[in-house]
């Protein structure tokens, strides 16, 4: 998918996510001093499902996500609660922030009862010990 102009991608957005978007392509865009990245290319994604194998386990200097919605689930039999620990990482692979949550697992499938996270940018996160499932809505953005 081609490159997607800031103007074009905030047109039906909360305040919130254009808020995001346009601090991503300032600090992306040749904009910022010292940041020498190009937005290339700009692809909406929706994934749910497993986190193991996915891409946003591994680091890669070209790729970015910006988050409208992330939630975490695990899987399990059973009525168990489990805290779950994330830590996101900046775009030059440097621990940006941790995510701390209960998730809360009610039957054999995955229950994403984390508190969503809204409206953040990323280039790739380590999963806790019980996150097994995961819900991301959001852009794919590649870099040069």
């Amino acid at each position: 998918m081609p490159r997607i102009e800031l103007q074009n991608i905030i047109l039906n957005n909360t305040v919130e996510q254009k808020l995001i978007l346009t601090d991503f392509y300032s600090k992306f865009d040749y904009a910022a001093a010292g940041i020498k990245k190009h937005i290339l290319n700009v692809e909406p994604l929706f994934y749910i499902g497993a986190i193991a194998g996915t891409e946003f386990l591994t680091y890669v200097n070209t790729k970015m996500y910006i988050v409208y919605k992330l939630m975490f689930g695990g899987s399990a039999v059973g009525t168990t609660f489990a805290l779950n620990n994330i830590t996101f990482y900046d775009q030059d692979n440097a621990i940006n922030f941790y995510y701390n949550s209960f998730i809360g697992i009610t039957s054999a499938l995955y229950n994403c009862l984390s508190v969503p996270i809204n409206d953040i940018y990323f280039s790739r996160f380590a999963n806790g010990a019980n996150a097994s499932h995961m819900y991301f809505n959001g852009y794919r953005i590649t870099l040069n």
